[in-house]
């Protein structure tokens, strides 16, 4: 098992305490601050309406900010640090302290990404049954990614037949239909957009799925670790599909070099060990477009906290003038 490195220790507890701040401590306090801003209010001349309105808008922005502050650094630990055992943790502890039983469901669906990047199929498949027996309470979200990770759960195992008739359910329930609100159609347009190039590698459509990868390349949309995992495993895929095992040797093996432990990571080494006993040998020369390019957000823990704390002294002093 990999050491877990001291940054993603660090992640791991920042997502951890964020959201148990936002779950169980962040409504009692708001509670609290309403109460004596009340009270204030009532033996105070000096308390005013912009004070009022200040505490509010507060209130919402640093709800927000905690939000944000803790989606990044559980984004951070799959997609930058790729320690996939640490995601799952992660996710599943998301899973509690919410008093709204949807907003639980919708994480637990969730959830099912870090199952099917580690390669826990049953873990993956027992979590999708479980969550079917709540189908009923199914936000129309939730229930568009619980559709979506059936579709990602067979391209991942490699079944062809039940993946289109998951596929062609999800265009008929989410794409096709005209009473779907602006920000669900994108979502599923952009959810659409991964199942289309996974239905170009099962019907064999791989010229086409390789100018798509070389697309997001050159645009520089890969702009994560994890992503360009991705983009060098399935690059191998097409290649090894066309009989290009020399290339396709390249790819596998520096995917391989990441020295990951996820399902894509694995895949590839089985090809590598079969492209050997097949005695491949690497081409001469390696493939085009296979230098990483990372582009880290802009955002940061600090500044998250720092404004927070700015927006609460000044409110502070609002107050006791």
């Amino acid at each position: 098992m990999n050491q877990r490195t001291s940054n993603v220790n660090r992640q791991v507890q920042s997502v951890k305490i964020l959201h148990t701040i936002l779950m169980l401590v962040w409504p009692a306090a708001s509670s609290l601050i309403v109460f004596f801003s009340i009270m204030s209010f009532q033996h105070k001349d000096s308390y005013t309406l912009f004070a009022v309105v200040l505490m509010i808008f507060w209130m919402i922005y640093s709800y927000f900010m905690l939000i944000v502050m803790r989606n990044i650094n559980l984004q951070s630990i799959a997609v930058d640090s790729c320690d996939f055992d640490a995601y799952l943790e992660c996710m599943k502890y998301l899973e509690k302290f919410y008093l709204n039983k949807q907003a639980g469901i919708g994480q637990k669906v969730n959830c099912t990404d870090a199952y099917l990047i580690r390669g826990d199929f049953p873990g993956a498949y027992k979590n999708l049954m479980e969550l079917w027996q709540s189908a009923s309470i199914f936000t129309r979200q939730t229930r568009m990614m619980y559709d979506y990770f059936w579709c990602r759960f067979y391209a991942e195992l490699d079944d062809a037949e039940n993946f289109a008739i998951c596929l062609e359910y999800f265009r008929n329930h989410w794409l096709r239909q005209t009473d779907l609100r602006e920000n669900l159609r994108n979502k599923a347009g952009l959810l659409q957009q991964e199942m289309n190039f996974r239905e170009m590698l099962f019907q064999g459509r791989n010229i086409q799925a390789k100018e798509y990868l070389t697309g997001m390349y050159r645009r520089e949309r890969l702009r994560s670790q994890y992503e360009f995992l991705k983009y060098c495993y399935f690059m191998g895929r097409i290649e090894f599909a066309m009989a290009n095992f020399s290339v396709a040797k390249h790819w596998f093996a520096q995917t391989v070099s990441f020295g990951l432990r996820d399902h894509m990571s694995n895949t590839a080494l089985l090809f590598l060990k079969k492209l050997e006993e097949m005695h491949i040998s690497y081409s001469i020369y390696p493939p085009e477009n296979n230098e990483q390019h990372l582009i880290h957000p802009a955002f940061s823990m600090l500044s998250g906290i720092i404004s927070i704390l700015m927006g609460f002294f000044v409110m502070m002093m609002l107050f006791s003038l």
